[in-house]
């Protein structure tokens, strides 16, 4: 995803000068062709305004656009596929169709994996797919036993902000007996999450 957010203080100093910049050459202008030179410059901030309004226009828009920009970024494939899978859940609401629906989960999945490829460690998309191949894909979930892979990514563990997060939807799904627990290691993967819940910053 994108943290525009941290570049806008250093720009303003850039923005001045260019401010700056664009009223030094308006100076310069005769005076009747400075009416259509701002014109024409409020004309160009209108349409990237308009551009980048697009952009932001909704979740599924933002993260497509910034996985465009950024293939390899881990994060960027998990927002990519966060906002499929939110489109998948809000289908009533959005009016997809069956298939349209069960695409949005497939290839909310397939992001969700190709985080996972770059960053085996991470414990959002090992969450996600246990989450996704229990309730969606058995026959996938079966190939890969991602709980035991989670299992070996946690002792020693600091936790992160996300990965806490990716541990009580995890939590909160077996509690709620939505994913399965068979697999194995499960009982002490089930175990060392309860663990970290408590002690977040190990033992």
């Amino acid at each position: 995803m994108v943290y525009e957010h941290r570049n806008y203080l250093p720009s303003i100093g850039i923005c001045l000068l260019l401010g700056v910049g664009f009223a030094s050459l308006l100076d310069r202008l005769p005076a009747p062709r400075r009416v259509p030179a701002l014109l024409a410059l409020c004309a160009v901030f209108a349409l990237l305004l308009g551009l980048r309004g697009n952009t932001w226009s909704d979740d599924l828009t933002l993260s497509r656009t910034n996985l465009a920009r950024h293939p390899e970024s881990v994060r960027s494939n998990y927002f990519y596929g966060n906002a499929l899978l939110r489109q998948y859940r809000l289908r009533n609401e959005l009016g997809l169709t069956e298939a349209e629906a069960r695409a949005s989960l497939a290839v909310g999945r397939h992001y969700m994996e190709l985080m996972h490829q770059r960053d085996p460690a991470d414990l959002g998309a090992l969450v996600m797919l246990y989450y996704l191949d229990s309730l969606f894909f058995p026959e996938l979930g079966a190939q890969t036993d991602w709980l035991s892979a989670l299992h070996a990514a946690l002792p020693g563990r600091v936790l992160k902000a996300s990965d806490r997060n990716a541990l009580q939807v995890l939590a909160e799904c077996m509690g709620d007996g939505k994913v399965r627990h068979a697999g194995r290691g499960s009982g002490a993967a089930v175990c060392r999450v309860g663990a970290l819940l408590a002690h977040p910053h190990g033992p």
